[in-house]
């Protein structure tokens, strides 16, 4: 991108054109997410950004493996590298080629001051790219003398269905290391927090699977009032089916629906056929999770809450949405230029 409106709007900042856009957002207490979309296939398959206060860090790159083979392990999809040395160990696909950074001088530890252990900041992983279909490509990342440059693989860009998309959801995308079972006649709502952007929510991924043989479940939408899930504002017209392998399904349906920046959603999980197994983490201290007894849709309007103590209230559904942000107008910034 050489040029676009920069454009702020509650925690989220953009620079966008008629071609494409840049975006970053508050993810959780102590991240940036970072993302772009491209409107149609870009000129180059090369993008420049330029960094700020980097002389302060050092930024240690993470070589990736040649030959390796996909696994998965807990549920979680890694890579697993079958030559030497280290034969055997795995590690996450956006771990090939990223950086890992450490302070310069904000490191260890003196006796009466700030402790900062080894000094690690934290880590940049490579970008992933995906297009309308569905299709995947990881781009590759070079940070250089406070230049941050993202390739993407140009047979990709070639054949990709448009937009392409990158970090377009927000929610809880990691796989929980826990699971629990969800039955027939209970729904189930999961709490994505606040929304980093406005503009169209499509698509529900819950993370799971099927206890055995094939089932199928639908998914819904919620809004918020006064810090709980109040009216639905969205459900499936078609059930999504799932096997028996834990992974993320996307629901059957797009909802087309309008999110509203800083407004907190919940996602629904009913109408289960069989057994469902979900994935969880424990994270402690958060309501994040909500269960209805004796439902088998997500109902109009969730009032009860009797059944949110069966997530103890501290577990964190492995799910998320997908959005396609809007344009917003008139922008807080003028046209500035980004990569020269």
């Amino acid at each position: 991108m050489t040029k676009g409106i920069v454009t702020k709007t509650v925690n989220r900042i953009s620079i966008a054109n008629d071609e494409q856009e840049f975006y970053t957002y508050p993810n959780g207490e102590d991240s940036l997410k970072y993302g772009l979309i491209f409107k149609k296939k870009p000129a180059t398959n090369q993008f420049v950004f330029k960094l700020e206060g980097w002389k302060d860090f050092d930024f240690f790159y993470q070589r990736p493996w040649k030959n390796y083979e996909p696994f998965t392990k807990d549920g979680i999809e890694y890579i697993r590298k079958t030559d030497e040395p280290i034969r055997g160990s795995w590690r996450e696909p956006k771990v090939q080629g990223c950086y890992e950074i450490f302070h310069k001088t904000k490191k260890n530890y003196e006796l009466g001051k700030t402790n900062y252990g080894i000094g690690k900041f934290g880590d940049i992983y490579c970008p992933r790219f995906i297009d309308a279909n569905g299709k995947i490509a990881w781009g590759e990342l070079v940070i250089k003398n406070g230049v941050y440059t993202v390739t993407i693989p140009q047979d990709f860009l070639d054949t990709a269905t448009y937009p392409v998309i990158a970090n377009d959801e927000y929610g809880y995308n990691n796989t929980g290391a826990s699971a629990g079972a969800l039955a027939v006649n209970v729904c189930m709502l999961a709490q994505l927090g606040a929304a980093p952007a406005s503009g169209t929510l499509n698509y529900v991924y819950w993370c799971g699977q099927a206890d055995s043989e094939t089932k199928t479940y639908k998914t819904a939408m919620y809004s918020e009032t006064t810090g709980s899930p109040a009216t639905r504002i969205g459900i499936d017209t078609n059930a999504t089916t799932c096997n028996t392998t834990t992974q993320f399904r996307q629901s059957a349906d797009d909802y087309n629906l309008a999110i509203t920046a800083g407004n907190v959603y919940y996602a629904g999980l009913s109408d289960v056929s069989g057994q469902y197994n979900y994935k969880f983490t424990d994270v402690g201290g958060t309501t994040y999770g909500f269960i209805k007894d004796d439902v088998a849709t997500c109902p109009a309007t969730w009032t009860d809450f009797t059944y949110s103590n069966y997530l103890d209230k501290e577990y964190r559904m492995s799910c998320y949405v997908t959005y396609t942000a809007s344009s917003t107008s008139p922008p807080f910034f003028s046209i500035i230029n980004v990569g020269d």
